[in-house]
């Protein structure tokens, strides 16, 4: 019996040991620079140690997976890259909305969904690790002004939102909005 239980402690410890190891593991995300962008960069810390190279002076194209903006504005991409708890100011296209959960994600009207818009860089983007769920709060009426289910015009707007970057509905999001505009 005691063969038995330390075979068994050493199997586990094996496996508890395989665990730590692989969730210790840490994802490097490394952007490569186009030789067709020539603008200057800055460097900037995330909370997570994490280096994220952003892009000034640029001008901010949809079509190019996005870029910072003079005034610190983010794409989706960039903001997907942040640590959650930062404030950021986020510029993308109302691609669709969604409640309860990213699997319920609607992107076409009818919209029967009013509790958060799916921001991205691009129209067509439906790929869940490319999206910005945007919770619509009752404060300052923004779930009443911003809902697609009363406003299925501002499918396919440009929209620049400051929150708190935090997961939401099982993917990265802006909670806690503190503005929003349309481009």
């Amino acid at each position: 019996m005691a063969k038995k239980t330390r075979k068994l402690i050493s199997v586990l410890s094996f496996l508890l040991l395989v665990a730590h190891i692989l969730t210790a593991c840490e994802k490097v995300v490394e952007q490569e620079d186009s030789p067709s962008k020539t603008a200057a960069a800055t460097e900037q810390q995330p909370k997570d140690s994490t280096t994220l190279t952003l892009r000034a002076n640029t001008e901010w194209d949809s079509n190019d997976g996005g870029q910072t903006d003079p005034d610190g504005t983010l794409s989706v991409e960039e903001a997907l890259m942040m640590s959650t708890g930062s404030t950021l100011r986020v510029r993308g296209i109302i691609v669709g909305a969604c409640a309860r959960s990213i699997s319920n994600a609607e992107f076409a009207p009818p919209f029967s969904y009013d509790q958060a818009l799916l921001v991205a860089d691009s129209e067509g983007e439906r790929n869940e690790g490319r999206i910005l769920a945007v919770n619509l709060t009752e404060k300052q009426s923004m779930r009443k002004v911003l809902n697609l289910v009363d406003h299925p015009e501002l499918h396919g707007a440009t929209i620049v939102i400051t929150g708190t970057l935090q997961n939401y509905l099982g993917i990265v999001g802006l909670k806690d909005i503190t503005e929003y505009s349309f481009m």
